[in-house]
Order: C-alpha cells, then structure tokens, then sequence
C-alpha cells in the first residue's frame, strides 16, 4: 500500500524530461497522459506503490519514493529534491454551528443579492475531506461531478468528517431546499478526497499536487479551492520545503492552467499557514458585520495584523453565519448549518471566482484575479488605519459594449 509520507517532490524548468527519461528504461515513468483514461489516478498510484515516477512538465514537478528519485537525479536536473515533509497538518475548523436568525443572510445584503451568474463555465475543484452527495442540495452536483478519492482509490469521496461538504455547499449547492446557497451551482465540479489522520495529513503538500494533477488534467479545473495548513516551523523542523509548491502555484498561474485558492488560518496573531502563505497562492482571510452593521475585517483570522500579515494577493470573503451543506441522514436530506472563518471564506471567494471565470471567460487567470480585487470593497482595520484589504464582490453587470465576450 502507497505510503503518502515516503513521496518526494522534485522541482525542475527542464521540460524535455520524457527524451531524457527515454534512456532510463528501468524506471517505470508516467506523465500526464495516464489522466486520459478512466481510472488513471489509480493507475499512477500503482505505480508510484512500484517505485515508479511521475513527470508533469506543466506543474514542473516529479513525485515518487526517495530511491527511486535520486536514481532518476540525472534527468531531472541539479535541483535539491524537495521532501514533503511530515509536519502535522491542520484542518482549519469552523466555529460551532449556530442560528443566523435573518431571512437573508448579511453578506448577502452586503453583497446585493445573488448574482445572475452561476458559474455554469467554470471548473472548480475542492480539495479537502470529501463530500455527502445525498444532501437534497447537493444531488445535482452529484449527478455531473467528477471525483476521486486517495482514501479509496476509484471510489466516491465520502465525506469522513464533514468539513468538505460544508465547503462543496458553499460553493455549489442548488436552491433545491429552498433559497439559493451556493455561489456558484452550476458550475463543473470537482472532488478530491485527501488521506484522514495525522500520519497522512502530514503530507498534504504530496496529496494537494496528485490531486490538483488529476484535477486540472482529468477535469480541467481552473479553480482549486483548499482548506488545510500548517505553520512554517512545523513544516521546515521536519525537513519539509515550501519551494514547491510556490513554484507550482505560479507556473499554473501564469500559463493559465490554475488558481489555488488556500485558507489563511484561524490564529489572529500567528503566521498565515502554508499553503495559502505560499508565494502564487492566494491566501484567503475573512470579514464580518460588526453589532453597528458595518463589515469589518475578522481579526480572528490570520494574515490581518502587521505581525501575520499575508502577501498582497490576500482576498477576503464572509467568514461567519453562512449558510451551507452539511453530512445529512435519512429523513433530513436538507439540512443546513451555518458555517465560517477562513475555510468557509476562503470556499465563498473561489465560488466568486467561478463567477468571474464564467462572466469573463476570455480573460487569463491572473487577469481575473486583477478584476476580482480592483471589483472589491476595501475594508479598513477597526484598529489600524493603515491596514485595509480587498473584500469579494460578485462580478459587476457591465453592458456588453464594455467587456469581450
């Protein structure tokens, strides 16, 4: 059985790296092209568990066992090997659930209403805990999703602790039980289910790039929206390197493959966690209403003082009272609860994404991110005048003289 901790990451610019593997017949190599048939995550799983490798010349990286890496050293260049790491993993949890109370949430009021828009051109893709497709709100997302598992390979991803369902709701739940939920329902979705447990979790960088492979190969996602973290030190006492995956995170940006969208954290005065603290990324924190009426950033999140401050391309999204998809039984197919901080922020902005990618889809991707932050609201700190940051509106309806369509 594949042991996710004993994968290495190795970064490389070569391109040419399937000519130069072509002399290393004893190395078992696949590439990209094993997404093109059903089942081929699978298929790279059997052979990564065989001391395999796998080259991706569009995520620039090579994944397999340490042996077989340092076999393989001659073609992939001079680069150091990037381990991945065994640091303990975070899931950056929601606060309990609790009551709204309003017919119509705050940040819809904020935001105007739902938008026209519904994301029917995007991809988007959750990486996280999985999903409950029997939730009423969810069937027809179901029914046209792509996923796949690493818990059970070729299987579905059933949701082993509910975190991914409330973020797949926010993101692509339908107006089946009644008001709308999701950002974006009709959009493409997709499902990648990562290993539970700290062992595994440890490695969630090796599990994030296999999945955001398939995702981005097998389904075409444009949008990658992740919920896990860890801090720096976890990560480098450990041997682990967050080079990587910066670099991965850019290469995808700027060819137009991907954006990956990471939550901050949930420490108001800690370090935004990796991945989302990556250069590339775009981490995501959050805002709220304050007893005034008034949104205001949420300084129990990371990444809003001057001493967890994120990079520039930091976005914030709701991150409290809203309403999503949760693990459901019989009886009560639609039950909802309310749900927040920065995994439900960071689930929200990649929906609004998914509107941008939809309304402007002949827009590249870092063009997108361009229109999503100069479109948003600037929220200044209630503390600090000299902090403010971009909160998340849904795309403005332009008249068709003024955009390419």
């Amino acid at each position: 059985m594949l042991r996710f901790g004993d994968l290495t990451i190795a970064v490389s610019d070569q391109v040419a790296w399937a000519d130069a593997a072509s002399a290393n017949a004893d190395i078992n190599i696949v590439t990209p092209s094993v997404f093109d048939n059903p089942g081929g995550l699978c298929t790279l799983l059997d052979v990564l568990d065989s001391n395999g490798i796998y080259l991706d010349p569009v995520f620039g990286i090579a994944i397999g066992m340490p042996n077989v890496m340092q076999k393989a050293s001659s073609f992939l260049g001079s680069r150091r090997l990037k381990p991945s790491g065994n640091a303990p993993l975070q899931w950056i949890r929601s606060s309990p659930a609790v009551v709204s109370g309003g017919a119509v949430p705050w940040y819809l009021k904020r935001l105007g209403g739902w938008p026209a828009r519904t994301g029917q051109r995007a991809t988007v893709a959750v990486i996280d805990s999985g999903a409950n497709f029997l939730h009423t709100a969810l069937v027809n997302a179901g029914k046209k999703a792509r996923f796949e598992s690493l818990v059970n390979p070729g299987g579905p991803p059933d949701d082993f602790n509910g975190h991914g369902t409330c973020c797949v709701g926010l993101i692509a739940a339908s107006d089946e039980c009644g008001p709308r939920i999701g950002v974006a329902p009709d959009c493409n979705l997709v499902v990648g289910q990562v290993v539970p447990g700290a062992e595994d979790g440890a490695v969630a960088t090796a599990q994030l790039l296999l999945l955001a492979c398939w995702a981005v190969h097998a389904c075409g996602a444009k949008i990658i929206s992740f919920s896990l973290g860890a801090t720096r030190c976890e990560i480098e006492s450990s041997g682990g390197d967050i080079d990587a995956l910066s670099k991965v995170a850019w290469r995808l940006r700027n060819d137009n493959k991907a954006l990956l969208f990471c939550a901050a954290g949930n420490h108001p005065f800690n370090a935004v966690l990796y991945p989302a603290a990556c250069s590339g990324v775009i981490p995501v924190s959050g805002y709220v209403e304050s007893e005034s009426g008034v949104e205001i950033p949420n300084h129990r999140l990371s990444g809003l003082t001057h001493a967890a401050r994120a990079d520039s391309d930091l976005l914030l999204g709701p991150s409290r009272f809203l309403t999503t998809t949760v693990i459901t039984e019989p009886g009560n197919r639609c039950r909802t609860e309310d749900f927040g901080d920065s995994s439900g922020a960071c689930s929200f902005v990649a929906g609004v994404a998914a509107l941008y990618l939809d309304k402007y889809h002949r827009y590249s991707l870092n063009e997108i991110i361009s229109k999503m932050r100069a479109e948003a609201r600037q929220l200044e700190s209630p503390y600090d005048p000299l902090l403010t940051w971009p909160a998340v509106s849904f795309p403005r309806e332009l008249t068709p003289a003024t955009i390419p369509i």
